[in-house]
C-alpha cells in the first residue's frame, strides 16, 4: 500500500513539474497556433500546461515504471504511436505557428506525440492500479 502511495506521489510530481515547464514555455514564446484539417486553432496557456503535464507523466512512465515492465510500456507506446499515425492519415499534415515562425508538422511528429501520450497513459495506469 505504501509503495502505491509513493508511486502516485512521484507521478503527480512529474506531472506538476511538466505542467510548470509547459507554462514557462508558453510565457517565453507567447501564444501559438495550429493549422490542421483545413482549420486554424489558437494554442494558449492551458494547452501548453496540459502538454507539459502529459510529457511529465511520460517521463515518469519511461524512466521509473518501464524498467519494471518493459513489455507493457512498449505496448502502450506502440499503441499511442499507431493512434498518432492514424490521426495524421485522417487529417493530413499540419502546421504550427509559434514565436514568429511557422513549422510543418508531419508524420514523425504525430507518431512521436502518440508514443508520448501512450507512455503517459502507462504511467497513469501504474500510478492508479497496483
Amino acid at each position: 500500500m505504501l509503495e502505491a502511495i509513493d508511486n502516485a506521489k512521484e507521478s503527480a510530481t512529474c506531472a506538476a513539474i511538466g505542467a510548470v515547464v509547459g507554462a514557462v514555455a508558453y510565457h517565453q514564446t507567447g501564444a501559438a497556433g495550429l493549422a490542421i484539417a483545413g482549420g486554424a486553432y489558437p494554442v494558449g496557456l492551458a494547452a501548453f500546461t496540459g502538454a507539459g503535464a502529459v510529457v511529465g507523466l511520460a517521463v515518469h512512465g519511461a524512466t521509473k515504471e518501464a524498467a519494471k515492465n518493459l513489455k507493457e510500456a512498449a505496448t502502450f507506446a506502440t499503441v499511442g504511436a499507431v493512434a498518432g499515425g492514424t490521426v495524421y492519415h485522417q487529417t493530413g499534415a499540419a502546421g504550427l505557428a509559434i514565436a514568429g515562425g511557422a513549422y510543418p508538422v508531419g508524420l514523425a511528429a504525430f507518431v512521436g506525440t502518440g508514443a508520448v501520450a501512450g507512455l503517459a497513459a502507462f504511467s497513469m495506469k501504474k500510478s492508479v492500479v497496483r
